[in-house]
């Protein structure tokens, strides 16, 4: 008696945790397929540009994304802008880059933070010039100051 109720309840957990570990398998494939839509690029590259925006003075823009996200992504046609410049039509544009390839570290996605592991640049385009505050690059990437919100 106490060995067929040991039996069912050891049978009733391998069960459960199987279904559970199909169920997982599939949800985070279907997550992950959704990540390879042309939508969700879009989406993921306005955020990673509103986040460059926001954080430092400059300004980026980001022609496309392709490749196989999260574990490779290559974003075409980058360019870091400074944030002063309003006229869009003849802008010097201090970096660009024409591929950006990005290889992250999956397990520090899964516990919260994005840690890079590989970057590519190919066929990058750097012009140095220096105004009052010194070189337009290092204007580029110092970050700006929080905003209130409140």
């Amino acid at each position: 008696m106490l060995l067929r109720w040991i039996y069912n309840i050891w049978n009733f957990l391998l069960k459960f945790l199987s279904y559970l570990l199909l169920v997982l398998l599939l949800v985070s494939g279907l997550l992950l397929g959704a990540l390879q839509l042309p939508v969700s690029k879009s989406y993921i590259t306005g955020q990673i540009i509103n986040t460059f925006n926001n954080q430092y003075n400059g300004s980026a823009t980001i022609g496309s994304m392709q490749g196989f996200i999260p574990f490779n992504t290559q974003l075409n046609d980058v360019q870091f802008l400074p944030a002063n410049d309003t006229d869009s039509t003849d802008r010097e544009v201090p970096l660009s880059v024409d591929e950006l390839y990005i290889s992250i570290d999956i397990w520090q996605l899964i516990t919260g933070s994005i840690n890079i592991t590989e970057l590519d640049l190919r066929s990058p385009d750097l012009k140095l010039t220096r105004n009052e505050s010194g070189l337009t690059i290092v204007d580029l990437f110092t970050r700006s100051a929080p905003s209130d919100t409140s």
